[in-house]
């Protein structure tokens, strides 16, 4: 673990309701770094929000009562990392105002005569609009383009200045807000979209550089970022890139996939407007887009382990006083099955993994990691691969970086590997 790095500050911003006397140090705000706190980073590819824990504050000044801090202040964080680090590229890992990180809650408060004690946490405002954000208009076009109408355009969305990058899918769906959430609709959307006619699925989600809305096929095919090997104790420990501890957390579970219906499904269709019924089934042997389907014993994987209805409102086709063309079934949830599945296979191999502090990694990075054989059973191998067959290519889904000024820093990663798609 790396310990050559130093925190230069962590700050509290005021917001419009904080107390006068939090106000009056301005745009640099509070500098709450007193008794060496631990910082913990977190990035989820499941959850479109970024949250940071600063535990174990230590303030002689009890500013916490002193100046009301209740929550909504902004947080400003800057880890400048080693000469070693930045000679590798790396960056200085910064939190400024633009990430609109604010503080959520104060939490394990202890107060005594000479200092209090207390920790907070740290969310993406976005995630506190999208609480009280609610669709009502109607949406119509590219999944992507509706993506970042939500996010960026529509008054009633979440109006962020972030940056979104954004695959284009390769097609089009039409539906009416019904006031829900922007994030859950956003989610709801993912699985509808497809890049292709049977790579089916996206991802949204968002990391230091802002939000992402991705095909999962097309950030499988990208390149690795680093690699990351597993040697000996004597060389990693000096090494930037090798592995400090591993772990396989969770492996193909085949009950979970049979009941979210991953091998097989029935949808069935219904037209309110024309009183009509139509049945599709699927497959997972029938997905060329998955290249090495998982075999069942017993046939399961043949059956239909989940049955879904959908009812076709052709309401949300309409504009004005006009009916806006015919939207086929297939246009409406055509990728839905395909991208149920693509979406578990991909998180069926899971792996937990510690390296040195890397401020360059994100979720939705690939990496490659190198795992050695025993030394035994090297040695029965041709010799022209000292890697056991874990190794390979991940996607980076769960990131926490943890700093710590008296002690050290390290960088924790969940991966998950493309076990069954993989050509």
């Amino acid at each position: 673990m790396d310990n050559n790095y130093f925190v230069k500050h962590i700050r509290l911003v005021a917001n419009e309701s904080s107390s006068k006397a939090l106000k009056e140090f301005g745009k640099e705000g509070y500098d709450i770094s007193g008794g060496n706190p631990t910082i913990s980073y977190h990035e989820n590819i499941g959850t479109p929000s970024l949250s940071v824990f600063v535990r174990d504050i230590v303030d002689v000044d009890q500013f916490v009562s002193k100046f009301g801090i209740t929550g909504g202040e902004y947080l400003t964080l800057k880890v400048q990392v080693s000469k070693q680090a930045a000679d590798e590229g790396q960056k200085d890992f910064e939190i400024t105002t633009d990430h609109n990180l604010i503080l959520n809650q104060v939490f394990d408060i202890s107060t005594t005569s000479l200092k209090q004690k207390f920790s907070l946490e740290f969310v993406s405002a976005e995630g506190m609009v999208n609480e009280t954000a609610r669709l009502s208009k109607r949406f119509d076009g590219n999944i992507a383009d509706i993506v970042k109408d939500i996010l960026t355009k529509d008054k009633r969305g979440i109006q962020t200045k972030k940056k979104l990058k954004e695959d284009r899918s390769l097609n089009k769906y039409t539906f009416v807000g019904n006031l829900k959430r922007p994030f859950d609709t956003i989610s709801w959307l993912s699985p509808k979209a497809s890049s292709d006619k049977e790579d089916c699925g996206f991802l949204f989600y968002e990391n230091l550089d802002g939000y992402y809305f991705k095909s999962i096929k097309k950030l499988l095919e990208i390149k690795p970022k680093f690699t990351y090997k597993r040697l000996d104790k004597t060389v990693y420990e000096a090494d930037t890139f090798s592995i400090l501890d591993s772990k396989v957390s969770r492996t193909n579970d085949i009950g979970l996939n049979l009941r979210m219906g991953t091998y097989a499904s029935r949808t069935i269709y219904i037209n309110l407007e024309k009183g009509e019924r139509t049945v599709v089934d699927y497959k997972i042997s029938d997905n060329t887009g998955i290249k090495n389907p998982p075999k069942l014993p017993e046939k399961l994987d043949e059956h239909p382990s989940r049955l879904m209805l959908r009812l076709i409102d052709p309401g949300a086709m309409q504009k004005g006083s006009k009916r806006n063309g015919e939207q086929k079934d297939s246009e409406l949830a055509k990728y839905q099955n395909k991208s149920y599945a693509r979406n578990n296979l991909l998180n069926s191999y899971t792996m937990n993994i510690m390296v040195s502090f890397n401020t360059d990694l994100r979720i939705g990075d690939m990496i490659e990691i190198k795992l050695p054989y025993k030394s035994d059973e090297k040695n029965t191998k041709s010799g022209k691969n000292d890697f056991s067959d874990v190794s390979g290519k991940y996607l980076v889904s769960k990131l926490m970086h943890t700093i710590n000024f008296e002690r050290s820093s390290s960088t924790h990663l969940e991966i998950i590997r493309d076990t069954f798609s993989a050509k």
